[in-house]
């Protein structure tokens, strides 16, 4: 299967690409382009009151180690930080890049990231795989 725009939503950081299974790894060699986009998150007590520049710190923080974690192990990508709501920051990616295929990195026990994963799906027609971490970034399983 070649892909050829690969999308990764990241909502949580991956520690070590080396981590990647080899199914995670295959779809990120095999994609002729990489755009990465991670949502700002905000808590909720943030984004009720608008202080969501931290949020967007961290968020950038963790777009710019994402990115240079993929260039090490020889991949090219591009992103940017997305909106304040993950559901509008993958909407709004889908739409611009166009993707054959999204890759999620979410935090094992997030009920809301299933839930935006499997609308999306629908919404969309767009694949997706899940690549679950713990809350330090490692992979849940052993690669």
């Amino acid at each position: 299967m070649h892909i050829q725009r690969l999308l990764i939503l990241s909502g949580e950081e991956l520690a070590d690409a080396g981590e990647l299974p080899p199914g995670v790894r295959a779809l990120v060699d095999d994609a002729a382009s990489v755009f990465v986009v991670a949502p700002t998150t905000p808590s909720r007590l943030h984004w009720l009151y608008s202080d969501v520049d931290g949020d967007r710190q961290l968020a950038s923080e963790r777009l710019e180690r994402l990115i240079d974690t993929l260039d090490a192990v020889g991949v090219s990508a591009d992103g940017e930080v997305g909106a304040d709501m993950p559901s509008l920051a993958m909407g709004d990616a889908i739409r611009r890049v166009r993707p054959d295929h999204i890759l999620c990195l979410v935090h094992r026990s997030s009920h809301r990231a299933w839930q935006l994963i499997e609308r999306t799906e629908r919404e969309f027609g767009v694949p997706v795989t899940v690549f679950e971490l713990d809350a330090e970034g490692h992979a849940s399983t052993p690669a």
